[in-house]
């Protein structure tokens, strides 16, 4: 779900204000607030803009909530590491359009124990990096592992790289070695 702010507009959200600017797109869950609650925004897809209509026909208990979401938690959709544990739906929130965000989940993803290939793949097409995409010297072993892929030459050039440090990080090249 996508909404985009009509107004400047600062809600206290996962217990701490956010400051958001007019015509800034939020997603996900805080989207999904803010039209329910009548927060300053216009709806930005269709998910949006059926919650809207539900809202001006006054109905649905439970209004602004996903499916089978009743008495779950909601995800932190603004903290600065994806949702692992969550479902997938909950990753594609957090990350939203955010190219970077996806990178980040591509690299927490892969690390699981059973990586969701179908989730890897919608990962991959938001975050589409480009031929002059370079090599994240210096990045989180996720984000390397985001830029890597299963792409062997990437592989080869982040292990090497890596293998430079003054202390190579092992849990990193060993997922390296498995691509070369």
């Amino acid at each position: 779900m996508r909404v985009r702010l009509t107004e400047d507009h600062s809600p206290y959200w996962n217990y701490q204000v956010v400051n958001l600017r007019k015509g800034q797109a939020v997603n996900g869950d805080l989207a999904r607030y803010l039209l329910s609650t009548g927060g300053p925004v216009e709806a930005d897809d269709d998910e949006a803009r059926n919650l809207e209509a539900q809202m001006e026909a006054g109905d649905g208990d439970n209004l602004g909530q996903r499916e089978g979401d009743v008495g779950k938690p909601l995800p932190d959709t603004l903290g600065d590491e994806p949702p692992v544990n969550g479902s997938a739906d909950d990753v594609l929130d957090w990350v939203g359009h955010d190219q970077e965000r996806a990178a980040r989940a591509i690299g927490a993803e892969t690390e699981r124990d059973e990586p969701r290939e179908d989730l890897l793949e919608r990962l991959r097409q938001i975050h589409q990096p480009g031929s002059a995409d370079a090599y994240p010297d210096g990045g989180s072993a996720e984000d390397i592992k985001a830029w890597v892929g299963d792409d062997p030459e990437r592989a080869r050039t982040a292990l090497d790289a890596e293998e430079q440090r003054d202390k190579p990080r092992t849990t990193l090249t060993a997922h390296l070695k498995k691509i070369v």
